[in-house]
């Protein structure tokens, strides 16, 4: 779904005569495997999306699949 989401995103557009586009990085987490916490969730989700920003645009990440640590 998430490649799904960056390729609908990747389309350029024309705005009040400039050539425009928008990309995504998405960082994903899981319940209940990451958490059954809704905030942590949601704070692993965003670490995960700034690890796919650290490698590049239009990229997305699984919290599950970095070595990523959070304090809870």
């Amino acid at each position: 779904m998430a490649e799904k989401i960056i390729a609908a995103l990747d389309v350029d557009f024309c705005l009040r005569g400039h050539e425009c586009s928008i990309g995504a990085s998405i960082g994903i987490s899981i319940f209940p495997a990451d958490s059954d916490d809704p905030q942590l969730l949601l704070k692993k989700a965003d670490m995960a999306m700034y690890k796919a920003k650290e490698n590049g645009r239009n990229r997305f990440c699984l919290f599950a699949d970095q070595s990523l640590t959070v304090d809870q």
